[in-house]
């Protein structure tokens, strides 16, 4: 929240204080008073043009923040044109005035910097003429197939695909891929070229190339690295770090005299902050995997930016993501699990208030800071990506369209007949009835089947509550809150104390199991409590319910993915990224999406419209 508001009030605190100088200078002009002019205001008004475009690291902070570079356009020519006013109306042809057209123009290159890369987030191969794309992408094409050759003899030498390898093959797929952040689709040409899914040998070679691409598309939509390695950028930021040294060097020398303390303080720490946050933003990008062009002309450059950028990698975590998903369990929240598991070994006057806040103040002062409190991360396990993979490429070998099939032998047919978002409640509750009245003693090796259910679960039960637009209903977070309030109201009619999540299972399951086997009542209810209850009832007699829930979890996780627009994927992207948008780039690649998009969902109504 803190750094949403500083992004959104600084270009109005920049504006209204270039107002503001502007107004005092004129004013002084007026009023022919030589003494009530200050020399410094024209100096510092080159600062706040500087700050507006000295956002090297987060030029956005919203996807859509990129679409509006025509109105930055218009504030760059708008701002700079008032900075200008100060400047000549101030000008002294003093040291201070020809430092402050160092300032400026420092500041005019980092504010048009920053509204050209803009308009490159927004840029996409397939905007161009056609000829023009072809040429372009085809070029891209034959190197990346040099590359899959060279990856083809190294596989069979079993010699390990290095980082570096797999960097420069990632960079020329998100090239070829980058529309589909755009919400564009990729020419079908491209994509018969990855059909057979070559380029990924192994499910880690495939996760840690999807994992460098999304750090590629994050450097595309939110900072300047696309425009920070290139020969002009090079060049702008030499000038922009030697002109500011250079100014408080001179400063100091020739200025440092010259004007009130309070005033000296001010443009020290201007200047001090400039020269911190220009080295603070080289560390930063010279940690991006962004590479220099492939052009003979900028050898000369990387040979001498490559020690810097090596020394500036060492001072920063290389981790590009972190690697974890958030969890969210309905039940849980329901039944106040958190407080149980925190207060164990609590003191007594802790574990009180604890109660007091978890149980007593939340609930009535809001019910999204009590959700928010109730998430938890998990890391995304080696097993649950080999899972994912392994699926993803059975998939592509049978070429089978949407949900397995294999899901009528366990599901019944109304609980086909729901939304996406009814089926994950349902299925979310269904998975902790057979987690906790599962003795294990029919699966004792099953524990993976387990683990995957459970982690995938909570992670969409999380993407449902705090991520509804995934799902492109508005109805979600009506029935998660509907299915929530019927499961507290159970316990507290039943008027019964708090209860571990195993015993309040067992009285679920008890609860529902008499009733009727038909579940299509239940769908005009408001609680799909007692569905999930009669589902669970169904997995708990089968063999494999284990194999069955993990493999829906998975199919059902790539389905939700591909439901996302790719713009809403960019946007997660700016939170530190989900496993969501991992998942819908490898079925992207796999060339996959068709055969998930066909949901389970209303299999009738499909089939009379494909008839």
């Amino acid at each position: 929240m803190v750094l949403w508001f500083s992004y959104l009030s600084a270009d109005s605190v920049a504006t209204v204080a270039l107002g503001v100088i502007s107004n005092d200078q004129g004013n002084s002009c007026d009023c022919n008073d030589p003494q009530s002019q200050n020399e410094l205001t024209a100096f510092w008004a080159s600062f706040l043009l500087l700050h507006l475009g000295d956002r090297d690291t987060i030029t956005a902070y919203a996807v859509q923040d990129n679409e509006l570079w025509l109105r930055h356009l218009l504030g760059l020519v708008a701002q700079f044109g008032v900075a200008l006013y100060i400047f000549l109306v101030s000008w002294k042809a003093n040291w201070l005035s020809f430092l402050t057209i160092l300032m400026f123009l420092r500041g005019f290159i980092k504010f048009a910097e920053r509204t050209w890369v803009m308009r490159l987030a927004n840029y996409d191969p397939s905007f161009m003429r056609p000829g023009r794309r072809h040429k372009v992408l085809d070029k891209i094409t034959d190197k990346l197939k040099k590359h899959l050759v060279i990856r083809r003899l190294i596989a069979s030498r079993d010699v390990n695909y290095t980082g570096e390898d797999i960097q420069k093959d990632a960079f020329r797929l998100f090239k070829i891929y980058r529309c589909l952040f755009l919400n564009q689709k990729v020419i079908i040409s491209y994509r018969i070229l990855f059909h057979n899914s070559t380029i990924f040998l192994d499910s880690q070679a495939a996760w840690k190339t999807i994992e460098v691409e999304l750090g590629y598309a994050y450097d595309v939509f939110y900072t300047k690295a696309p425009f920070f390695f290139t020969a002009w950028g090079f060049i702008f930021r030499s000038f922009s770090f030697t002109s500011v040294l250079f100014v408080f060097v001179l400063f100091l020398l020739k200025e440092r005299h010259k004007h009130l303390q309070i005033d000296l303080i001010v443009t020290y720490l201007l200047l001090v902050g400039a020269i911190l946050t220009e080295i603070y933003a080289v560390i930063l990008l010279s940690n991006s995997d962004w590479p220099w062009p492939d052009f003979e002309k900028m050898k000369h450059l990387q040979t001498l930016f490559a020690p810097i950028r090596k020394s500036c990698a060492k001072l920063t975590s290389k981790q590009r993501w972190s690697n974890s998903m958030a969890q969210l369990n309905l039940l849980s929240l329901c039944l106040k699990d958190k407080f149980d598991q925190a207060g164990n070994g609590t003191q007594k006057p802790f574990a009180n208030l604890r109660e007091l806040v978890f149980n007593q103040m939340l609930p009535k002062i809001n019910g999204d800071l009590e959700i928010l409190l109730y998430r938890t991360h998990k890391q995304v396990s080696a097993e649950l990506k080999d899972l994912v993979y392994n699926t993803f490429r059975e998939k592509l070998s049978s070429n089978s369209n949407g949900f397995s099939e294999e899901y009528d032998n366990y599901i019944t047919d109304e609980t086909q007949n729901v939304e996406i978002y009814q089926r994950i409640v349902i299925w979310h509750i269904a998975t902790d009835l057979c987690l906790y009245t599962d003795s294990g003693a029919d699966e004792p090796n099953n524990n993976l089947g387990r683990e995957v259910s459970k982690d995938v679960s909570d992670y969409m039960m999380y993407i449902l509550v705090m991520c509804p637009f995934v799902l492109s209903t508005g109805n979600a977070i009506v029935c998660f809150e509907n299915t929530c309030e019927s499961i507290k109201n159970f316990f507290q009619e039943k008027k019964l104390p708090r209860l571990p999540k195993a015993n309040a299972c067992a009285m679920l399951i008890s609860e529902y199991e008499a009733s009727s086997d038909r579940v299509d009542v239940y769908l005009l209810t408001d609680s799909l409590c007692p569905i999930a209850v009669l589902l669970a009832k169904k997995l708990n007699q089968m063999d494999g319910k284990w194999e069955i829930l993990s493999k829906f979890w998975v199919e059902n996780l790539a389905y939700v993915a591909t439901l996302c627009r790719g713009n809403n994927h960019a946007q997660q992207l700016r939170k530190g990224g989900e496993f969501l948008t991992h998942v819908w780039l490898l079925i992207e690649q796999f060339n996959l999406a068709e055969s998930f998009q066909r949901s389970r969902t209303r299999p009738l109504e499909e089939d009379d419209m494909a008839g």
